[in-house]
């Protein structure tokens, strides 16, 4: 039997808090007992004290079925069920894809050989087993499995953690209660949908209250999406928690792009659309900064006002001047929203809805027994046209007027 080489020494001593050789169970069916306590004795020797050893298929095959080990080691040919069925009876469950099956045959054929290969066997070793070989093979196969099972570990983690983080980003949006008491407070129903393309996003919406009379409305979108997108959603979050509008949202935006430009990286950029509701003077004033224009519906009539878009994305030059544009927002008119995955992400017939194609969707979107453009409307008319996948963080903010 050999002395245990550098490869295997790194193999079996490992950091404590981590999996080793002896931590895995490995399963041996033979039903010659010499032959069991040869690879028990083997495997012993390098530090694998969890081996279990069944003299019949059966019994060893419940044992893997109860409870999969990390290496099952069986004969080929035994009386009753032999290796052959046991190897059949695991590759034909999916559960047991993973569980590296070591065949042992003292008188196995070329044929079987291949057969056993085209099943599932992960290795065959000849009988009278080379405890050189058989070591060699044993700590491939356990280096593979902690090796998947760290990656497992790791993937679940991260999951966690990528969980964590968006529930903490979705609570920087507006709270259901906030919402409703808006709604009560100005007679304004509020729609939102948001939907990251991966598990963070890069975009962002909210609402200010101003006073008794005005609410505003903002959408961001950071250029990107994912992690760095996201961290920045909660670096321009905070910036916006100090900040209020008072008249005008161009100079917001302004003051906004200062403060940007000192976390956002070079190349990067966020663009955003803040728009200034007054309900006492029945306006609209808003402001963009690279976002898709503003979109007025009028109820009752056949005008949809799309608002003109200027200004650059937020992040690029510092000392950048915004418009203000002023429209009519009467009781009954609706406000809509939205980011460039609205009109980018491709469609079922491989084409996009496009920017100038926003106007006659949202005309199509338009309840027809209630004259309403709402939330609910667009979003029907919008995934029954879309493929599965959303390539791009999608945000949706209609407020209306009752």
């Amino acid at each position: 039997m050999k002395s245990i080489d550098s490869r295997d020494k790194n193999l079996i001593s490992r950091n404590e808090s981590k999996p080793t050789i002896s931590d895995c169970r490995i399963v041996v069916i033979d039903d010659e007992l010499s032959v069991c306590e040869q690879i028990k004795n083997t495997l012993e020797s390098i530090g694998c004290s969890n081996v279990e050893l069944f003299h019949d298929g059966a019994n060893g095959l419940e044992s893997v079925l109860e409870n999969i080990p990390d290496l099952l080691i069986v004969d080929l040919h035994m009386p009753g069920m032999g290796g052959l069925e046991v190897l059949e009876k695991l590759r034909s469950q999916f559960v047991y894809d993973e569980l590296p099956i070591i065949m042992e045959t003292g008188r196995g054929t070329p044929d079987e050989i291949k057969k056993l290969l085209s099943i599932g066997a992960n290795n065959i070793i000849r009988k009278p087993i080379d405890s050189d070989l058989l070591i060699s093979r044993v700590c491939l196969h356990l280096e593979n499995v902690m090796l998947l099972r760290g990656l497992r570990d790791y993937r679940n983690r991260l999951e966690q953690e990528l969980k964590a983080a968006r529930d903490m980003q979705e609570k920087l949006l507006p709270l259901a209660e906030d919402v409703a008491k808006a709604e009560g407070r100005f007679k304004i129903a509020i729609g939102a949908h948001y939907q990251p393309s991966t598990e963070l996003g890069g975009d962002l919406w909210g609402m200010q209250i101003i006073d008794d009379n005005r609410i505003g409305f903002y959408l961001v979108d950071f250029s990107g999406h994912g992690v760095g997108a996201s961290i920045n959603t909660f670096r321009l979050h905070t910036i916006l928690k100090q900040l209020s509008v008072t008249a005008s949202p161009a100079q917001y935006l302004q003051i906004l792009n200062s403060k940007v430009d000192n976390f956002i990286e070079r190349g990067h950029y966020a663009t955003m659309v803040y728009a200034l509701v007054d309900i006492e003077k029945n306006t609209l004033i808003y402001s963009i900064a690279g976002a898709p224009p503003a979109l007025v519906y009028y109820k009752g009539t056949d005008q949809l006002s799309v608002g003109s878009g200027s200004g650059m994305p937020l992040g690029i030059m510092r000392n950048m001047e915004y418009e203000d544009i002023e429209v009519s927002f009467p009781a009954d008119a609706s406000l809509f929203l939205y980011s460039d995955a609205f009109y980018e992400n491709q469609q079922i017939n491989g084409d996009a809805i496009g920017l100038q194609g926003v106007d006659d969707f949202v005309r199509n979107s338009i309840n027809v027994n209630s004259n309403k453009l709402t939330l609910d409307s667009i979003l029907d008319g919008f995934f029954k046209c879309q493929s599965d996948s959303i390539e791009d963080d999608l945000t949706l903010v209609v407020a209306s007027r009752a």
